[in-house]
């Protein structure tokens, strides 16, 4: 049991070092979240208001969902090359 407890902590270990420097679309200023809107846990109605289309004749602007950002490399990509993280939020408590 022992063996089995540490060869599962050294794959959470493993895993953990991979994430480190992970830009998530959630933490960045340019990701527009749906889902709280409409109560659905799904990114892809989440979107990115660094990536659009402007219709000019109905004046509609669509944005990209972060599923399609993140997919190629022309737009963010996986490594999200135009991420910009949100600023922290500090709370003062009296």
């Amino acid at each position: 049991m022992n063996i089995k407890f540490i060869f599962l902590l050294c794959i959470k270990v493993c895993f953990s070092f991979l994430n480190i420097g992970l830009r998530k679309c959630e933490n960045c200023v340019h990701f527009i979240d749906y889902s709280k809107d409409n109560n659905i846990n799904n990114n892809e109605i989440n979107k990115c208001k660094k990536f659009y289309k402007h219709n000019l004749s109905n004046d509609e602007i669509i944005f990209e969902s972060i599923i399609n950002c993140r997919q190629y490399d022309y737009l963010c990509g996986i490594k999200g090359k135009f991420f910009e993280e949100k600023p922290t939020e500090i709370i003062v408590i009296k």
